[in-house]
């Protein structure tokens, strides 16, 4: 992971004490068939120069929203620079990426210990405390439109290892794993961990499944259950409640949920994700 020191290629010191940003892009149409990408967007500001268009492919354009463009290769994917010029001379600018195919991963050996697992099936859950959902199934493959689930449990293992770190490896097991399951609620908006289950687990709504999968928010949820579930001997899941169970709780779910997309973005090469892939995790680290 990232060398203490050492300087890394994404932080969050802008989105944190820098001026926010007021240009947003979005993608307004794709034919993979033709390749013609339409991009749309709104600058805050009202610039009257024409945007600078950086299509990823080398091709560079100028010109107001919205702007379309033309891929000849249409084997891979692309992330489109657009920078906004105001007047006296100041710039900003935003990304946006251009999917034509899945994104690449070349896994590396992670430890089986700490596996996430999206299964294609319910599982049976066990507690330590509270009643889990009842409504709990799994997601089936109408879900892994974009690349195959064995890529979401291998992005969620990779974010697991960088947690278990974070914990100096001193977590409740069980059966000698610390192994999450990735289970579905159809019936809710967002995503809860459900720490105090054997196995640990985490439910999720469709709406975090369906287009841009929300990376950042799936780190949190894992937060919880790490955070949760240290240290081995006493974790604190359990031990406080009420609002001194959201401060800690959430705080910390927060922390690890940040640290983690700082960690995966600025050593992806490192767990073999290919950049389209990290340009993703990124973005919905910043988002969040």
């Amino acid at each position: 992971m990232s060398v203490p020191g050492q300087s890394a290629s994404f932080d969050f010191k802008r989105y944190l004490f820098g001026n926010p940003s007021t240009l947003s892009l979005w993608l307004a149409s794709l034919d993979a068939a033709t390749g013609v990408a339409r991009i749309s967007g709104v600058d805050a500001q009202g610039p009257t120069t024409p945007f600078k268009w950086m299509w990823g492919d080398g091709s560079v354009s100028n010109g107001f929203f919205p702007q379309s463009h033309t891929y000849a290769d249409k084997n891979k994917n692309y992330v489109v620079k657009v920078v906004s010029t105001y007047s006296g001379g100041g710039q900003d600018s935003a990304e946006i990426l251009v999917r034509f195919v899945p994104p690449a991963v070349v896994p590396i050996a992670l430890s089986p210990v700490i596996a996430v697992h999206v299964p294609n099936s319910s599982i049976s859950l066990g507690t330590r405390l509270y009643d889990p959902p009842t409504n709990l199934t799994a997601f089936d493959t109408s879900f892994f439109l974009i690349f195959p689930r064995s890529t979401l449990e291998y992005i969620l293992s990779v974010a697991a290892t960088v947690q278990r770190d974070f914990v100096n490896d001193t977590i409740y097991l069980y059966k000698a794993a610390f192994e999450q399951y990735m289970l579905r609620d159809s019936t809710f908006g967002g995503a809860y961990s459900l720490w105090f289950t054997d196995p640990i687990s985490f439910g999720v709504g469709d709406a975090f499944m369906r287009g841009e999968i929300d990376y950042s928010s799936l780190f949190h949820e894992m937060g919880h259950n790490f955070t949760l579930n240290t240290p081995a001997g006493y974790y604190y899941g359990g031990r406080i409640d009420g609002d001194a169970n959201a401060i800690y709780s959430e705080s910390m779910a927060q922390i690890f949920q940040h640290a983690t997309g700082y960690e995966v973005v600025n050593d992806y090469q490192t767990f073999g994700f290919s950049d389209d892939l990290m340009f993703d995790i990124k973005q919905q680290a910043i988002r969040t």
